[in-house]
């Protein structure tokens, strides 16, 4: 179809004959998204946040994903179970964020993702209080550690390699 615009008007070519499926287009350096197909050998392991609102009593699970991806940043399938240490993290020293006991319960466990999956979830027991706590950043932090990755794959190296869980104060 034209495109339309101040100059005149303009056809969309498509002088490879791609798709217009964007997991198939050529990037810069000549190699295609892979979409479903894995385009280098060894996967990063990418670890992201969860944001959950605190409650008032009880507790509830925070499902921090982790994802599989290339060294492009495009999703990558497990061909193999894929493991990783994680661990909740205490930063004693400083008032604003989560503490084990109080916040969330500490743990930790071994992470798999297995053949066909690209993602998985680590889930942490957040705790509920009325206690109105001072906000940073968008709720108080607990943060996730995951070393350890499998052999054959590499932790992803943006914010250190850490997850994290927002946790949204919700006391007057």
């Amino acid at each position: 179809p034209p495109v339309s615009g101040d100059g005149p008007s303009l056809e969309r070519r498509n002088p490879t004959g791609a798709s217009h499926d964007p997991t198939t287009w050529p990037r810069r350096d000549g190699t295609r998204t892979p979409g479903a197909v894995n385009s280098k050998a060894t996967p990063r392991i990418r670890p992201f946040g969860v944001v959950v609102a605190e409650g008032d009593t009880g507790s509830q699970t925070a499902d921090a994903v982790v994802y599989l991806e290339d060294i492009h940043g495009d999703p990558y399938t497990a061909t193999e179970p894929i493991t990783i240490d994680w661990t909740t993290v205490d930063i004693p020293s400083n008032p604003a964020v989560a503490h084990p006991g109080s916040d969330y319960v500490a743990t930790s466990g071994t992470l798999t993702i297995n053949p066909g999956e690209s993602q998985s979830t680590v889930p942490v027991e957040i705790l509920g209080d009325t206690i109105d706590e001072p906000p940073l950043l968008y709720g108080e932090w607990a943060l996730l550690s995951f070393p350890n990755p499998s052999p054959t794959a590499t932790l992803w190296p943006g914010f250190f390699g850490l997850a994290l869980i927002s946790t949204i104060d919700d006391d007057p």
